[in-house]
């Protein structure tokens, strides 16, 4: 350390007690140098603004068609553009005081592609419109499963599908519990049940959609598993539009919050 700052201690032949004073001495400024430095980044240091990592999935096999990195904490997919072929992404970041920024590419390779201002396509299963979150809206597309089977709660719309999870992320000991239903006809299609917590990503015609501590898909028609995807990346979040499987893997951080104290 001493050798960075351009300070060196060496001893002379000199008596013990002058020795040490002088030793003393030299030691105590090179600790209010080494301090005034580490102030003095401290003072400058800042912190790299988040990041946030998109893929996209094979809906039949789970396998990795593409992904891209992005600088920035918060991703979200806007929507999409020319026939579905074109992914918006909508990208912000703590530091940023502007509206969000937007990238998008092709979905087929993900290419980079042209925004073209034409109106985004936000959802087109067949809950579109349906506010999972509103009561009302969710029980009412999932009226035939709640009349057939009151004795499961909370039903809620997932594509071509109403789906109820029993699932809790803060008791790990408790199996947690799936249960499909058809909105169509009110019929108890199947249930899983796994040692780990799942979230509903999406439903078409073929495979129900679920994130755990990696993306799986379920077979529609009998709940037998169709595929588990072995990607590296362990995403926060995914959702299903235009057919196209989309997850994403953010790291937060606040860089215009990182001064020294």
């Amino acid at each position: 350390m001493a050798n960075h700052l351009g300070w060196s201690i060496r001893s002379t032949t000199m008596p013990q007690k002058t020795k040490h004073r002088t030793t003393h001495i030299a030691r105590y400024i090179l600790v209010l140098l080494v301090g005034a430095s580490l102030v003095t980044c401290a003072e400058t240091k800042t912190l790299e603004a988040g990041a946030s990592t998109m893929f996209i999935l094979e809906t039949d096999t789970g396998k990795l068609r593409w992904g891209v990195s992005f600088q920035g904490e918060t991703l979200r997919i806007a929507g999409l553009q020319n026939g579905n072929n074109t992914v918006v992404v909508a990208l912000s970041d703590a530091c940023w005081d502007d509206a969000p920024r937007q990238y998008a590419f092709q979905v087929s390779d993900g290419s980079p592609s042209d925004i073209d201002g034409s109106p985004l396509t936000e959802t087109d299963d067949a809950s579109e419109g349906v506010d999972a979150d509103d009561d009302g809206e969710a029980t009412a597309y999932c009226a035939q499963a709640v009349q057939a089977h009151p004795e499961v709660s909370d039903w809620q719309p997932l594509g071509t599908v109403c789906i109820a999870l029993d699932t809790d992320a803060n008791n790990p000991q408790q199996p947690h519990r799936l249960t499909v239903a058809d909105p169509d006809t009110g019929a108890l299609l199947w249930t899983h049940q796994q040692a780990e917590p799942m979230t509903g990503i999406g439903a078409d015609d073929d495979r129900v959609y679920l994130l755990s501590q990696l993306p799986f898909a379920l077979k529609r028609n009998n709940g037998q598993q169709a595929w588990k995807t072995d990607y590296k990346y362990i995403p926060q979040g995914g959702v299903l539009k235009g057919g196209n499987l989309f997850f994403f893997q953010q790291i937060y951080a606040s860089p215009c919050q990182a001064e020294a104290p």
